[in-house]
């Protein structure tokens, strides 16, 4: 059921988008259907680097840390006309095992919305996974870490999709000249140590690395099922160890609201609040925020 409203609400930010903005039209996003499972995952993927504008030396700083990470390859496919949102983590956490993120693939203002409760290394692959549907014109719930199974068209676009996604973050040529990889090794010969380090090198998940490696035959598909396997208890047993935790830290509302609706989204319902079109009720309502945080989103979103 969460789920289910999750889903909802990003239609409704897409159809609200469309009746808000001034001009939606320049809204368009150009990579809508522009990719097909028969395309090689390697070049789109290449292509796709250098319109979102990162390159691998901002990509290694982003590494250093994970909020920064997830921040700027949000903005850097913002900046492709997609709307970008997250789960409502603070209302109901919604398990990354059952679903990491979803796409809503359309010409104007596509959307996708990534699982809060995640980790942030993860988010980023999955943001890149469902950016690729968009790319090829489908929409779907997806869990991004899944291989996809069996040959039918479900399978095709799973594979294609994660192939797209690991090329993006890890491009093949720097990937086997990285020093780590580079080095004569037996396969599945890769002590914990040299996976974290390729994972940070590239500001990627130990899974995604992993899985990288699987993809260029330097493992095993059993050492990644394993590691796969391994990587989702630690996660489950860190999550329960925050849950137990009786103080942390929590972003102030305003903040959250941005987060959670994104701020091209915020951007579209200001402006119509300021061409008059709409009250400050209704953009407390479309933004899913009290009225006293609406200046403070206004302040940070324009200046």
């Amino acid at each position: 059921p969460q789920l289910r409203v999750e889903w909802l609400r990003a239609n409704v930010r897409r159809e609200t988008a469309m009746e808000l903005a001034e001009d939606a039209a320049s809204a368009t996003f150009a990579g809508y259907r522009s990719a097909t499972v028969a395309a090689d995952a390697e070049e789109e993927a290449m292509k796709w680097r250098g319109v979102l504008g990162i390159d691998l030396a901002l990509q290694r700083e982003m590494g250093e840390s994970e909020e920064a990470g997830i921040g700027k390859w949000r903005s850097a496919v913002e900046s492709q006309n997609v709307l970008v949102c997250f789960t409502d983590v603070h209302a109901t956490k919604i398990s990354p095992e059952e679903f990491r993120g979803f796409a809503i693939s359309a010409e104007l203002f596509p959307v996708i919305t990534i699982n809060a409760a995640d980790g942030k290394a993860a988010q980023v692959f999955t943001l890149l996974h469902e950016f690729a549907h968009l790319l090829l014109g489908e929409s779907g719930i997806s869990n991004g870490w899944l291989q996809g199974a069996g040959g039918g068209t479900f399978g095709r676009t799973e594979r294609w999709c994660n192939k797209f996604a690991a090329a993006l973050l890890m491009p093949e040529a720097a990937f086997r000249a990285h020093p780590l990889v580079a080095e004569v090794r037996a396969q599945d010969d890769w002590p914990d140590a040299d996976i974290e380090a390729l994972a940070a090198e590239f500001g990627v998940s130990r899974e995604a690395a992993v899985r990288r490696l699987l993809t260029l035959e330097y493992v095993s598909q059993a050492f990644y099922e394993r590691k796969r396997s391994e990587y989702a208890k630690a996660y489950r047993e860190m999550r329960a160890a925050k849950r137990e935790e009786k103080h942390f830290g929590r972003s102030l509302p305003h903040r959250i609201a941005l987060k959670r609706d994104g701020r091209p989204f915020a951007r579209i319902v200001f402006q119509a609040f300021h061409d008059r079109r709409i009250g400050l009720s209704d953009v407390a309502g479309l933004l899913q925020t009290k009225v006293p945080y609406v200046l403070k989103m206004e302040q940070e979103l324009f200046h």
